[in-house]
Formats: C-alpha cells, structure tokens, sequence
C-alpha cells in the first residue's frame, strides 16, 4: 500500500509518505537601528521616547536639515539562514518595492517634509514574502515655511503699512497744529520716543545676537528672532523643552551669583555659557546680563544678550592644540640634537684611544667638553616645560661638577663655589655663555692648580637690569703670566672666550691679583 516499515526494540512502526509534508516557513524580519547621515543616534539624549519592544524611537518627528535617514534590519530564518533576501519601500517616497537584495540596510537621503512609512519583507525563495514590518515618521517643514512664519510676514507687511499710513497721519497731524507750540513739542518728544523704540525694537529683533527678556519674578517672558535662528527653539518650545527660569537656559553654574551681583550693583555683567539647540548642537555664547531698574530702583526685568562666539572657541582651541603641537616639534629637536652631539662625543671618545700624540688627545679631550656643554643646554631645554628658556644656574652647577668629574683633578685640592640667581636664558644666549664657562674652567683646572696646589674657583652670575646680566668666574691659583695681555694672547681658549663674548654682545674684562678673575657684562640676545 506504500507504507514503509521499521523495526525497533520497540515493535514495528509504520511510515506513511503522505504525512511527510514539508509545509513552507517565511523568515522573520524586523528593524534593529535607524541612522542619521550614516551615524548612530543617541535618542534618549534628544528626549525622545524609545520603544521597549523595538527598541526604537516612538513618534520620530526629524527637523529639515535630518533628512537622510539609514534603516538597519535583520531576517532570521534557521533553516537557510544564507538565502535570506529582502525588499522594501518608503510609502510616501517610493512608488514600487526596491529589487530584490542580501543587504540589509536601507539608506535615503535629501527626503523632503511630510509623513513616511518604511515597509521591509523577507523571504528565501523570492516567491513566498513575509507579512510586511513598517516604521512611520515625519520630517518636518523649516521653520520659514510653517503657518508661524507665513502668518509673522503678513503681520510684518500689514504692519509696515500701518506704520506708514500712522507716520503721514502724525505729520499731517503736526502740520496743522504747527502753531500750538506746547503740543508741538510733547508730539516731537513722542515721535523721539517712539523713533527710539522702534530702533531699538528692529535691532532686538533682526539683530543675529539672540536677546531673552525675563521679568520681575526672573520667568522667561520674550525671545527674538535671533534666539529662534541660534538655537531653533521659539518661545513656547524653550519653555517646554528646557524651562522658564535664567538657570535652566545656561549651563554656567555661577549664573545665579552673577545674577544676584548685577542687581545689587545695577551693571551688567559678561559671561560664557553653552547652549544646546533643538538638534542637540553644542553653541557656546558670550552671554551679557543687564537688570532693568525703574523710578523706585524696583527690579523689572533681566535683559540676556547671548552671542555665538562657537568659532572663536574652535580657533582658540585650535591655537591651544598648535601650541602643544609646536612644544612636542622643539623638545623633539632638542633631543635629537642632543643624541647628535653625544654620537660626535663618541666618537671623540673612540678617536682618543688611536691618537699617540699627546697634544692631539689633549685637543680631542677638550672639543669633547665643549660639545658636552653645548650638549647638556639641548638636555636641559628637552627637559624644561617652557622650551623658550632654561634655568641657567641649575645648568652651570650641572656643567662645572662634569668637568671637574672629566678633568681628573682632586676633588679635595680644588673647592667649587657657586653663586647664582634664579635666571632663565634663551637658547641664543645659553650655549655661547655655556662655553665660555667650559673654556674659563678648564683654563683654571689645567693651569691655575696645576702643581699640587689647593684653591677655589668661584662662579658669579647675576641680573644687572631687565636684560643685562654680569658673569664673573675667578680662581685663587697661579695667575697670569708676566707680560700677559688680551690683545697680545694667541691661547685657543683665550680666542674662544673672546669671540664668545662678541657674540652675546658683552664685554670682556680680566684681573691677575691672586689668581685670575673673568669679568663679561652682557645683555640678552633676544629681547
């Protein structure tokens, strides 16, 4: 009969093929996310409410300028989870369904205003569709094209007409009461008034500065165009989204001392403060507050004018992001050099160990401490935070106890004394000042003790004036040689020591009474 028949520890069972019909399964589909110009949206941050269910936001009312819109989906079907495909279509949008796809995103962009139902099915064999999942929302007209702004032009327009045909009235008016010269001048001291107001009236109102007026009890009675172009919020929308009092509309946390400070002083009072617009846009605002008084000293109103300076915040912010930039490109020269001059010291090192003749190792030895203190300037200024100036006393200790280190004189025969003030110098100024310390000291080392002796060699650097300062080193050795003169001195270290001092722009003296003194007046190179 066709059945079919299996035996099992349990007894014979019949199969029957006719029972075996597969019925067909559809895929389920559903939306997971919605994007805003390919961009996540944090909608709880927007105040809008989100549905449990779908996780998704519940009336989606999107301003103008939100226009392109990204829906996300997914279709679960377990028995062919790879032949899953999918169709949709935005009804109000979109004539006929979108052809057949394996993607399952959806993206529109520059949708215009009005009300749109996004339609998404699945299906794994393109014949058999699933019962169709829809998402409504609306993107809203702009602001110049709703009823409000249609019916402000007609009242502007008869307005403006009514101002002229008011105007002519009040100068026929005037022409004829020319002769009541009481009633002439309070009409003149009216149309003043009235001038003034109006002027003042256009500038609150055109005026791109956004102006809130609260009145006595601090509630917010007024806003002007501006406000409404700045942050998007009209009037009656502030009030509902943020709040009626000067503490919700600012978040400057000091607003209500600064409040408090104006009106018992009667001035006006800057700050900054951020504001949030009705898409959620960070503004931040030079806010000025200013108490009106009347007669009685009364408070009667707080007039808040706020001005968009976002772009002075990004260009400081900016200039703050170059300036740190530009700190981290000359500590990373500094460094460089400083590896650069300790590589030529190397190999100063390295040349000495080849070099027989001893003239020429002494020479060798003594380049290497002049590139040493040209050295430890660019670690000092790699180290310093200011990276303009270093502090020069720090650095002569630093570079005197190297070369006593190097020289390999007794430390017990030869005191060193130093005394400096707390004096910064550019880099233009350290390094010649650096090695004329670097040749004075040496000199003194190798000449001034070189017989046993015990002696000082004393360091002196002092501030003069704003930019001249006074270097004075002086040992207690040997002194100088009979007949020894500046002029007539052919020493490498003395030509040195004078060339240096031309460089910084100083002047250089010398003292042979129990032992020998250098004394170097200069000023700063860069002023």
């Amino acid at each position: 009969k066709g059945y079919i028949w299996f035996g099992t520890d349990n007894g014979a069972i019949r199969f029957s093929p006719a029972a075996a019909v597969v019925r067909p399964t559809l895929p389920s589909v559903f939306i997971s996310k919605i994007q805003l110009f390919y961009e996540d949206v944090d909608w709880r941050k927007n105040k809008i409410q989100i549905n449990r269910l779908t996780n998704l936001p519940e009336n989606l009312i999107l301003a103008h300028n939100n226009n392109h819109i990204s829906f996300i989906f997914s279709g679960i079907y377990l028995t062919a989870p790879d032949e899953v495909l999918f169709r949709f279509m935005l009804e109000g949008f979109d004539e006929n369904w979108s052809p057949v796809t394996k993607l399952n995103f959806a993206n529109y962009s520059n949708l215009p205003a009005g009300e749109f139902t996004f339609k998404i099915q699945a299906s794994a064999n393109q014949r058999d569709w699933s019962v169709p999942v829809t998402y409504s929302f609306e993107i809203k007209q702009p602001f110049w094209k709703t009823p409000f702004f249609y019916l402000l032009y007609i009242v502007v327009g008869v307005g403006s007409v009514w101002l002229i045909y008011n105007y002519r009235t009040r100068t026929l008016r005037n022409r004829s009461r020319i002769l009541q010269e009481k009633v002439d001048a309070r009409t003149h001291e009216l149309q003043e008034k009235n001038l003034e107001l109006a002027k003042l009236s256009l500038v609150a109102s055109e005026t791109d500065n956004a102006v809130m007026i609260f009145n006595e009890s601090l509630d917010l009675e007024w806003v002007n165009t501006g406000f409404t172009k700045l942050t998007g919020y009209t009037l009656a929308e502030v009030k509902k989204a943020r709040g009626t009092q000067l503490e919700d509309l600012t978040s400057n946390p000091l607003v209500k001392e600064h409040l408090d400070e104006c009106i018992a002083e009667r001035r006006s009072f800057i700050y900054e403060s951020e504001l949030f617009s009705n898409e959620g846009r960070q503004i931040w605002t030079s806010s000025t507050l200013t108490p009106i008084m009347n007669e009685a000293g009364k408070l009667t109103n707080i007039v808040v004018i706020d001005t968009d300076i976002s772009l002075r915040k990004k260009m400081e912010e900016q200039i703050r992001a170059s300036l740190e930039e530009r700190g981290v490109l000359l500590r990373e020269i500094h460094h460089r050099v400083k590896n650069n001059l300790q590589i030529i010291i190397s190999l100063f090192n390295l040349q000495t160990h080849y070099v027989q003749d001893p003239n020429a190792s002494k020479a060798l030895r003594e380049g290497q401490n002049r590139i040493k203190s040209m050295a430890l300037i660019h670690e000092r200024f790699y180290q310093s935070d200011g990276l303009s100036k270093i502090d020069f006393d720090d650095y002569i200790s630093r570079l005197t106890e190297n070369l006593l280190q190097t020289s390999g004189i007794n430390s017990g025969n030869v005191a060193l004394k130093i005394i400096t003030e707390k004096i910064s110098l550019d880099i233009d100024t350290a390094v010649p000042c650096g090695l004329i310390i670097n040749e004075v000291v040496s000199n003194s080392i190798k000449h001034a003790f070189n017989d046993g002796r015990k002696g000082e060699i004393v360091i002196q650097f002092s501030k003069i004036s704003d930019t001249n300062y006074r270097l004075m080193i002086a040992d207690n050795g040997v002194g100088l040689p009979a007949g020894f003169t500046l002029e007539k001195s052919d020493s490498l270290g003395i030509s040195l020591i004078q060339a240096l001092t031309e460089q910084i722009d100083g002047k250089l003296s010398m003292e042979s009474s129990n032992g020998v003194k250098y004394i170097i007046d200069f000023s700063t190179i860069h002023k």
